[in-house]
């Protein structure tokens, strides 16, 4: 033995494999569930969650009694970070990208009702579901339920597959998108001309506004990381819900201007009254441009 050369073929690497079990509700369709769980856990690839390589990967565990038990495989480099950080980042992104598609994960249920049961789980097939979940965007959150209602009856609801684009940068484009489930990655072609990520999309972000709103060429090219389902809202349901009310144009101006200065990081570095003054700049230069795009009066009637 002193003098034989042993090899031992079971030493470990550096990088570790972990697992953690999500249990969703039996009415979740089993390909939904792998969508927005894979999704979940490639958007917590980072410096303080799992590596990008090996990927980390879901599959359906078992069916237990509170629902379908899904298994999330992930590796990560413990000098890189801890398993109790990545743990966290995993099961923090799990459950944002749970929640943002309107599930919850399973539990016992005990409840009893006199009256019929309510849906529990979330669809965007439903038009009730998507009116709720086009109320929760932060460009939408002024609109009334009529309005919502009929935005969702002019939205067209699509399935894309992983690497399938969505939008092409500097393409001419009068409609926005709303990521359901799933993950997007953003990427720019820079000065040398290289395209480059610059960022992921998670469910319940919207995209393309400014092209909806004010004709813009797209700034970005918008690719699916994995099976999503996105939402297109057109110009021509948008004409429709101005004629509904004049004073929607305003209310979406002031949704657009106070995201464009958050994006900017602006809002932040000023006082409260230079704050406001600001908000309005961007709120009438947006309007204007609305109005020129979409042919309308300037005798709507203002908002307070």
């Amino acid at each position: 033995m002193t003098t034989t050369l042993v090899t031992n073929y079971s030493m470990p690497g550096s990088i570790s494999r972990f697992e953690l079990d999500f249990t969703l509700d039996f009415s979740v369709d089993t390909q939904r569930g792998l969508r927005i769980l894979n999704a979940a856990l490639l958007g917590a690839i980072g410096d303080r969650g799992p590596l990008a390589d090996p990927e980390p990967k879901v599959r359906i565990s078992e069916v237990g009694d509170h629902g379908i038990t899904y298994k999330a495989r992930y590796y990560i480099d413990p000098i890189m970070t801890s398993p109790s950080k990545a743990r966290h980042t995993v099961i923090a992104s799990v459950m944002a990208h749970v929640g943002r598609a309107g599930l919850t994960l399973a539990y016992p249920k005990s409840d009893v009702f006199v009256a019929r049961m309510p849906w529990r789980q979330q669809t965007w097939t439903s038009p009730k579901d998507q009116a709720r979940q086009l109320g929760k965007l932060s460009l939408f959150a002024a609109l009334g339920p009529d309005e919502l209602a009929f935005l969702v009856s002019r939205m067209q609801v699509d399935s894309y597959k992983k690497d399938d684009p969505v939008v092409q940068q500097d393409a001419e484009g009068d409609s926005m998108y709303i990521l359901a489930e799933g993950l997007l990655e953003v990427w720019v072609r820079n000065d040398a001309g290289n395209k480059v990520k610059v960022a992921d999309l998670a469910p319940g972000t919207f995209f393309g506004e400014k092209s909806l709103l004010t004709g813009e060429k797209r700034s970005a090219t918008i690719v699916c990381a994995t099976d999503s389902i996105v939402c297109e809202i057109t110009k021509e349901a948008i004409i429709e819900l101005f004629a509904r009310d004049p004073e929607i144009p305003e209310l979406l101006s002031r949704a657009v201007a106070i995201r464009e200065v958050q994006n900017r990081d602006v809002l932040g570095r000023m006082e409260r009254d230079e704050r406001g003054r600001e908000l309005e700049r961007e709120t009438d230069r947006f309007l204007t441009r609305i109005r020129t795009f979409f042919g309308l009066s300037r005798s709507s009637k203002n908002v307070a």
